[in-house]
């Protein structure tokens, strides 16, 4: 059956080294309703601006220490409500 909502999550490793690795393509590709990635390694202020794609609201969250940890949520659905933190 075809799906009525696609969700993706990735381990990324550092999102410049999955920038330079073909991710985006693979997002263009396989075009998820909402991509979730961990281990972005990178300040929220630092993250490249071809990392955030046009038809998706994206969300940053940096580790607290610089270069370690962090997560992101990419949607194509704007959600109602969005909460930092735990």
């Amino acid at each position: 059956k075809p799906w009525n909502l696609k969700i993706v999550s990735w381990n990324i490793n550092g999102i410049r080294a999955w920038l330079d690795k073909s991710g985006i393509e693979y997002l263009k590709a396989e075009e998820p309703d909402i991509f979730c990635c961990q281990e972005l390694k990178c300040d929220k202020s630092k993250i490249p601006p071809k990392a955030e794609l046009k038809n998706y609201h994206c969300y940053w969250l940096s580790g607290d220490t610089q270069g370690y940890s962090g997560v992101g949520l990419m949607t194509k659905i704007k959600p109602i409500k969005v909460s930092y933190g735990i």
